[in-house]
């Protein structure tokens, strides 16, 4: 069987289309956050892991090149990780006085058994988003998918999250933690 230079350069190109990426998020303690980036990994049909640790989050994915370079827009530029998502399940009903008295007479409620202000007391509980950020560490291709699928694992010690990388992306670990963004390198 003869191969003409065309298709062999198409089976390379189809070799290589395996491409990976790994990130650093400070803080990944946002159900919106966490929800986004498993479902957008999964839906895209990409591999990889989500580790939560103490001192930051690693985010690693292998897939298709264009699946690749849409998540990587997704976790750099279209994820705001400065704002918290909306509290859910609580919406604010304006009622009239008329109403609402009538409400509390049925109901047995006394205004001072109401919390004022019960969103602003969870508001205090959350960490502040005010400087997290997501950081590109390293991208490149890849010979062989080291996951099947992706998913998010809690591992509270490095020896944790190295035991879950497996053997071969082991040193991402490391090399994330190690990793100082450009601002902080200056002096």
């Amino acid at each position: 069987m003869v191969l003409c230079s065309s298709t062999l350069l198409m089976m390379i190109h189809c070799i290589e289309t395996d491409c990976s990426f790994f990130t650093r998020v400070a803080k990944l303690h946002d159900p919106a956050h966490q929800f986004k980036v498993r479902r957008n990994a999964e839906q895209m049909n990409l591999s990889g892991v989500c580790i939560f640790n103490p001192q930051f989050n690693f985010v690693y994915v292998e897939g298709g090149a264009k699946f690749i370079r849409q998540y990587k827009r997704l976790m750099l530029h279209r994820i705001v990780w400065t704002e918290s998502a909306r509290p859910r399940g609580r919406e604010e009903v304006e009622l009239e006085e008329n109403a609402e008295e009538a409400e509390e007479a049925v109901n047995g409620i006394v205004a001072s058994d109401v919390p004022a202000n019960g969103a602003e007391a969870e508001e205090e509980d959350s960490p502040s988003l005010q400087t997290n950020k997501c950081w590109l560490i390293w991208e490149g291709l890849l010979r062989d998918r080291v996951f099947n699928t992706f998913r998010a694992k809690s591992c509270p010690t490095d020896r944790d999250a190295k035991e879950l990388l497996g053997e071969k992306i082991r040193g991402y670990w490391d090399q994330a933690k190690n990793w100082k963004p450009e601002e902080e390198e200056l002096f």
